[in-house]
């Protein structure tokens, strides 16, 4: 992750979009798979990671075509990028989370559970892991 222009790094300050896109894309370097783009992303500083994140199925837009990338990532996004740059998850399979702000139809609950339960696993063939333990530890 690097630093601003103005020769700081900011380390207090909520990471956007746009950041997380070339971190993410900096962790998984990809050469070939470029998405498409948002219509809100051309010129950006960010516009080509964006691109390289978004073709690597890192990080989605929303469903009005625009990936917002000013906007600050929430906790679900950056764990399900993290999951994703990283080869990790979804995990299917699980008991519920301990978290009562998370229930199983929220669209990164799998992605959550992957990130924040401790687990054995099984990698499985359509991808994702599938629960292999029945010890649900809340961090």
């Amino acid at each position: 992750m690097k630093g601003y222009e103005d020769g700081t790094f900011k380390p207090e300050q909520a990471i956007t979009r746009a950041e997380m896109a070339t971190l993410a894309s900096r962790l998984k370097p990809v050469a070939s798979a470029v998405g498409s783009g948002f219509r809100d992303t051309a010129g950006h500083w960010a516009e080509s990671a964006i691109a390289k994140a978004q073709g690597a199925g890192i990080l989605n837009g929303y469903p009005d075509g625009t990936f917002r990338p000013s906007k600050a990532l929430t906790r679900a996004e950056a764990v399900t990028a993290l999951n994703r740059a990283l080869g990790r998850g979804p995990l299917y399979g699980t008991a519920a989370l301990p978290w009562s702000d998370v229930p199983a139809e929220y669209w990164a609950y799998k992605d959550i559970a992957e990130a924040s339960l401790d687990h054995p696993v099984k990698a499985r063939k359509a991808g994702g892991e599938e629960w292999a333990g029945e010890t649900v530890k809340q961090p």
